[in-house]
């Protein structure tokens, strides 16, 4: 699902929130995609700019940190080329030095530390992120930094998004619920903003098996970003890719791979061939050419999208074992049964150490190895992952 990078996202402009009553209409934007994954920055915009309604002390201060700061705007464009280690780095510097100019209570530092907890989210360090976040809630002079609590309610995405992706959905629901209702009113159902909330809101439902419930959601989100940003927007890739794997799951493999196809070719024009949502993308074509028995395109699908996470996460992320995983499946598709166990061990091993032996992905991974042990198993019993 669709910034990783990351809200991800969670790639896309950024535009400011009001620190007056209203908001401006164009006002919320992700700060990361990563396929149903959008977390979304507070506060600022990519490029500095504010509204002329923007008058107050906070914002002017917000205004001048960001024109004025080029490790900011660095660490932005890291996050959006999917070089979250890089950004961490930058970021966590910087943070260091807000906090000793400042101090660590100052409303400036309220975009670095949502950015924060973005980018530790996408490397799975979700500890981490959540410190960021709880943070940031628990942060004082919020009447002061969003008086009609929409940064708030950005934040409460963010953390839904964090509880999603460790499978607490019970905790992540409410969240999204939350989220929307506050932003709703303020943004109107067509902002990309509320649309990219929509999206994950969706994937949620779909990670609980509710098909029929996700499957509508996220028709809607394309009728809304069709209409809203158009055919050539990345974020119709995003949609086009949740819709394959809704149709995936339903059988329909050859909508399926028509729409994936869709959004490879939107997400390589808009990002090029090295971003974390291509990877995704080409790990769902993967696993489609699988099913169909296309054995070549899949295993070139899937070392594409490991050669993409290696090069820019290193060799241990979360989202490697996935594609460990299903390499291991279509290696036991073509009866190579040493291989499929090599791969699968591979994917165990990285998700023992980076979601921790509880995770629901890791025991998914554990049982295909339990399953590759009996001879008897064929490929269709193995588990895949969807990104």
């Amino acid at each position: 699902t669709m910034a990783h990078h990351r809200f991800s996202g969670i790639a896309d402009p950024r535009d400011d929130f009001s620190y007056e009553g209203s908001i401006h209409p164009q006002s919320v934007r992700k700060a990361l995609i990563l396929l149903s994954s959008c977390l979304i920055g507070i506060g600022i915009g990519l490029n500095g700019s504010l509204s002329d309604r923007h008058s107050s002390q906070v914002a002017v201060a917000l205004h001048a940190q960001v024109v004025e700061s080029d490790p900011l705007l660095e660490i932005q464009q890291l996050l959006d080329a999917g070089q979250y280690p890089e950004a961490i780095e930058t970021a966590e510097a910087l943070l260091s030095e807000q906090e000793t100019t400042w101090g660590t209570d100052d409303v400036r530092v309220m975009p670095l530390l949502n950015l924060l907890g973005i980018l530790h989210k996408a490397m799975g360090n979700w500890e981490m992120a959540e410190g960021y976040y709880e943070r940031l809630l628990t942060q004082r002079d919020w009447e002061v930094f969003d008086p009609n609590g929409s940064n708030r309610a950005v934040v409460i995405h963010n953390l839904a998004e964090l509880y999603r992706e460790q499978a607490k959905y019970d905790e992540a629901e409410p969240l999204y619920i939350e989220a929307i209702e506050i932003l709703e009113p303020l943004i109107g159902t067509l902002d990309p903003g509320l649309l990219c909330i929509r999206n994950t809101q969706a994937a949620l439902y779909r990670e609980l098996g509710d098909l029929e419930q996700a499957a509508t959601l996220h028709q809607l989100v394309a009728v809304g970003r069709e209409q809203a940003l158009g055919l050539d927007h990345p974020d119709m890739g995003t949609s086009w890719y949740n819709l394959a794997s809704i149709y995936k799951a339903q059988g329909q493999l050859e909508e399926a791979e028509r729409l994936a196809q869709q959004a490879l070719d939107v997400k390589v024009s808009a990002y090029g061939e090295t971003h974390p949502d291509v990877a995704t993308v080409l790990n769902l074509l993967g696993n489609l050419y699988r099913e169909q028995g296309e054995f070549e395109a899949a295993a070139v699908s899937l070392e594409r999208t490991l050669n993409i996470r290696q090069q820019l996460w290193g060799t241990s992320h979360p989202l490697i074992a996935h594609v460990l995983n299903n390499l291991g499946v279509l290696a036991n598709a073509q009866d190579d049964r040493t291989q499929a166990q090599d791969y699968v061990t591979q994917a165990l091993n990285i998700a023992n150490e980076t979601l921790g032996r509880e995770h629901p992905d890791t025991h998914k991974i554990l049982d295909n190895q339990q399953q590759l042990s009996e001879s008897s198993r064929s490929s269709a019993e193995l588990f895949v992952f969807g990104r």
